[in-house]
Parts: structure tokens; C-alpha cells; sequence
């Protein structure tokens, strides 16, 4: 293991120098892709949106398809579902698409060919989808039998999470620990379910303060087990801890949050409803945290916000 006091010694033989990073978790907007139509790389109602393999997947609603871009928000292609809506993907790669007016959840390789769907008679009106990554389950949230649906990688229905625990059960989301989450739409709230499907705990109430909402819809957990709301009546995103308490929220120029997806290098995709495009947020270092810079000052690399606990002994 190397010690900080030897990391310092590297960087400095090197002609870099360390500086303490700024505050923790904050956010701030990179860039944005798309616009209003319907053309390759436009939206008719961007909603759901997943990142994996450095590529981004947005579900267009209105126009019945799924486009997917580079990270940088160039269009590769795009392919056709019915009333697209939550996006997530695979540890294979592959892609999940749900569509709440055919109750189904499709499955597709990378590169939009079909591979299965599953659902049908189990679902009534799923809106968003999460995987387990060392099981391969799936977990739907079944808005209309207000619950979460649970099937095998297989497509077999295993059974309900949260039946009649929801105002309206609508973005779903599952930690690398199996732990689930769903977002309430008009309960105002999160929950939090273990793998077994167990309730563990819930937060949030109606308002525009920190852990507070209007109408929270899609959401994502990063590496670290932080969780990402989308707060479409109050066009913000805001990260959580695992047990719900409040880190940070960021929000210019979003229009109306539908959904969030983080990538692995802790950056956050946000498809905007209102404005028909994806905002891309980049985090920040925390305190304590470190960039890495040359002599003459110019960044040539930043640590990951959060401190790598490796280096701190």
C-alpha cells in the first residue's frame, strides 16, 4: 500500500503538486445534448435514461424508440418501443426498456437487437426497471398493482415488493448489496427495501426543501451506494447517503427532471422533460479530497470526489 507521505514524494519528483479539494458533493453542469423534433439525436419527450459500457441510452416516449449516444451526446442509433419509458441496463450490456402500455419489459443486446420481454399478464402499467447485479433479478415498478414486481434473469415472476405501500410506485433502483429502492410519485417519498425485499426504511415529505419533494420519479445509485432523485415538480436532482440522509442537490438550467443515471466516474445524466435534452453534471472533490496539478498549475487529473480510503492510512 502506498503511504500518503510517499505518494507526495512520487508526485513531487514528477513536478506535480497536490491542493485540497473544495466541498463535498457538489455538482456542477457540463454540457447538454439534444433538442425538440424528431430526428436521429432529437426528443419528443426524453425519459428514461441509463449509462453503461461509456454509452448512454434515453428512452423518447412520444416517439416510440430508444436512442443511445456516445458519453459526449453524439447519436450512434436508435430502435423501436412502443411508449418507451425507464431504461436501465445489464451487467452483459444488454438493455432493459419498459413499456407501460404494452406491460412489458423488453430486453435488447447493445446494439438495439431484440433478445426477450417479460411481464405481460404479471404487470399493469410499469413505468421503470432496476437489475441486481450478482443475481441478474429484475425489479419493476408495477404502478398500477402498486408494488415492485420482482422476476429471475430468466423472465419467471418471483413474486411483489411493498404491495399497497405506495401512492404510485415509479422509479426503481438497486444497490451493488442488492438493497432496493423506489421512488414514490405522490407519496413524496423514497423506500428502501433489503434483497430479501424487507422494508427497511423511507423518507421525504411534500416540499421544495432538502429531502423534501414534488413528485420524485427516476433514480440511480452510484459506486459508492449514494442514491440520485429526480424531482420533476421541483426540476432538481438530489444525492442521499444508503439511509436517506441528505447530501446535496443540483439543478440549473433543468426544466423538469425525469430521470438520472451516474456514470463510473461519478458524472450524472439527467434527461429533462421540459427541455428535450440531456444535462450532464460533473462532480466536484470533497474536503480533503485532492486535484492533481502540474507546476505551472494547470489540472491535469482530479481524484474521485469521494477520499480513496487506500490512501488514507
Amino acid at each position: 500500500m502506498v503511504r500518503p507521505r510517499e505518494l507526495l514524494a512520487i508526485l513531487l519528483s514528477a513536478g506535480l503538486f497536490l491542493v485540497s479539494g473544495s466541498a463535498e458533493a457538489a455538482y456542477q453542469y457540463s454540457y447538454q445534448f439534444g433538442s425538440a423534433g424528431s430526428n436521429p439525436g432529437q426528443f419528443n419527450s426524453a425519459e428514461g435514461i441509463a449509462v453503461a459500457n461509456g454509452n448512454v441510452y434515453v428512452a423518447n416516449h412520444n416517439d416510440s424508440r430508444v436512442e443511445e449516444f456516445t458519453i459526449g451526446g453524439s447519436f450512434i442509433r436508435q430502435w423501436g418501443v412502443f411508449a418507451a419509458t425507464g431504461v436501465a441496463t445489464l451487467t452483459s450490456g444488454n438493455v432493459l426498456v419498459v413499456s407501460p402500455n404494452n406491460n412489458l419489459v423488453y430486453e435488447y443486446d447493445g446494439n438495439g437487437g431484440f433478445v426477450t420481454a417479460i411481464g405481460g399478464a404479471q404487470l399493469n402499467v410499469p413505468y421503470f426497471a432496476g437489475a441486481n447485479s450478482s443475481t441478474g433479478n429484475i425489479y419493476v415498478s408495477d404502478s398500477g398493482n402498486n408494488r415492485i414486481a420482482e422476476f429471475d434473469s430468466s423472465g419467471n415472476f418471483l413474486g411483489s415488493i411493498g404491495s399497497g405501500q405506495f401512492g404510485l410506485a415509479f422509479g426503481v433502483a438497486v444497490d451493488s448489496n442488492g438493497n432496493i429502492f423506489v421512488s414514490d410519485l405522490t407519496g413524496n417519498s423514497i423506500q428502501k427495501y433489503d434483497s430479501s425485499g424487507n422494508f427497511v426504511t423511507k423518507w421525504g415529505t411534500t416540499g421544495t426543501g432538502n429531502g423534501q419533494f414534488e413528485s420524485p420519479s427516476g433514480i440511480a445509485v452510484d459506486s459508492a451506494g449514494h442514491l440520485f432523485v429526480a424531482d420533476q415538480g421541483d426540476p432538481r436532482v438530489q444525492e442521499f447517503d444508503n439511509n436517506g440522509s441528505f447530501i446535496t442537490s443540483f439543478s440549473s438550467p433543468l426544466v423538469s427532471a425525469y430521470a438520472v443515471a451516474i456514470d463510473s466516474g461519478g458524472s450524472a445524466y439527467v434527461t429533462d422533460y421540459g427541455n428535450n435534452s440531456v444535462d450532464v453534471f460533473t462532480p466536484t472533490p470533497e474536503p480533503g479530497g485532492v486535484a492533481l496539478l502540474a507546476a505551472g498549475g494547470i489540472g491535469l487529473a482530479a481524484f474521485r470526489r469521494r477520499r480513496p480510503e487506500s490512501l488514507m492510512t
